[in-house]
């Protein structure tokens, strides 16, 4: 039987499904078409019952399907929304999405200990990711590694006056303005506590390069919307200290 982590792990955050959508398309076209890997994805749908209707990739598993027929099984994770799940020695992460009609649960194999092991113990784990992606002081840029917009916090898009989505898939230095991120995917070297100007007034803001397996997949700009009375130089200033700060630490680091 797979060890089930009771909190469950992986989900559509904030009602949004386009990586749902995504993993669908993925899993429904020729693999000679997408050049994916769907060895470690899968879904499962069902409908207002319960059946099960569809299943692709990992969902095919024995052990997930009974899961899915599992009606206290079911309640947990509809609550949770995110859960994870050992099985045969791989860690997975699952996403439990109600639909009008049913359900969709998304699977995909954990891309390291860290998200798998949080989602384990953390049964409100759905809840942080939807603050850190939703918090109204803090916006957040997700760029691909080409420099692509793949997502844009709430607040931020309400910062820049764009519909929902307006701005994904398009390349981000013509979204958001006096940005780097597509220069951060460049250089693979992180920007910490700099001054960007945006929308008439100045704010500070980090950008880091996301890795997976040595490669840049992507970078990340959490920006504060907070206001804060400093002049231009006196943020200036105090970034530049922050800086420093974080170098200091890093090298201590690298010395341990």
């Amino acid at each position: 039987m797979p060890r089930l982590y009771a909190p469950p792990v992986a989900c559509i955050l904030h009602g949004q499904i386009e990586n749902t959508v995504s993993l669908m398309t993925t899993l429904t076209t020729p693999a000679a078409e997408t050049g994916a890997d769907r060895s470690n994805m899968g879904i499962v749908c069902t409908d207002a019952d319960g059946k099960v209707l569809h299943a692709a990739g990992i969902g095919k598993e024995t052990a997930i399907l009974a899961l899915v027929r599992d009606p206290e099984w079911v309640r947990s994770i509809s609550e949770t929304r995110l859960a994870s799940l050992k099985l045969n020695g791989r860690k997975l992460v699952l996403l439990w999405c109600e639909l009008a009609e049913g359900a969709l649960l998304a699977i995909r194999e954990a891309g390291g200990d860290t998200v798998f092991e949080f989602v384990a113990a953390v049964d409100f784990a759905y809840d942080i990711f939807d603050y850190l992606l939703s918090n109204p002081f803090d916006g957040m840029t997700v760029v691909d590694a080409r420099g692509i917009v793949r997502f844009i916090s709430p607040i931020h898009e309400k910062f820049f006056h764009h519909r929902p989505g307006e701005g994904a898939g398009k390349p981000v230095q013509k979204v958001i303005e006096n940005t780097r991120l597509h220069k951060i995917v460049q250089t693979g070297k992180s920007e910490v506590g700099f001054t960007q100007r945006m929308g008439g007034t100045n704010r500070v803001v980090s950008r880091t390069p996301i890795f997976r397996n040595d490669e840049i997949v992507g970078a990340i700009g959490p920006c504060s919307l907070r206001v804060v009375p400093l002049s231009f130089s006196e943020a200036n200033c105090c970034a530049a200290s922050l800086r420093v700060l974080v170098e200091r630490a890093s090298r201590r680091c690298i010395s341990s």
